[in-house]
């Protein structure tokens, strides 16, 4: 992956996804399920995810949405209110963003293996969180 305009055409249709939650280095979940992209204008994905999740041993389900825009070859993830949770930055084989929510510092890395395999980190510190989310897409 070596551009934001690659990556937003790659994203495009479903995923199988398998997520782990660790917190403090502790597991605390997993949660796996199905992601969809789906471009609503040349610039625009729409991005859902459905999963079911078991975090203390509680099985649920969880939905969420993003929307993923291509602006002048810059790629940002959105969320669905459309404000900005993070810019996307492309080096070599993998992106990454940064957003602050409150106190707490959310850093994510994408790595890309193939046009059919990449993974999305989350490594979120702040004063009661020192927290890992680690998702794996495959088609």
């Amino acid at each position: 992956m070596k551009n934001a305009s690659n990556f937003f055409n790659i994203l495009q249709g479903s995923w199988k996804l398998d997520r782990t939650i660790t917190s403090f280095n502790k597991l605390i979940g997993t949660a796996s399920g199905i992601a969809n992209a789906i471009k609503i204008n040349d610039s625009t994905l729409f991005y859902k995810e459905e999963l079911e999740v078991i975090i203390n041993n509680v099985k649920t389900k969880s939905h969420k949405q993003y929307l993923y825009n291509l602006e002048d070859g810059k790629l940002y993830k959105k969320f669905d209110d459309n404000t900005l949770f993070y810019q996307l930055i492309f080096k070599k084989y993998l992106a990454k963003g940064v957003h602050l929510c409150g106190k707490d510092l959310y850093k994510a890395t994408y790595k890309f293996y193939n046009d059919t395999n990449f993974s999305l980190e989350y490594d979120i510190k702040g004063p009661r969180k020192d927290d890992v989310i680690k998702t794996e897409f495959l088609r």
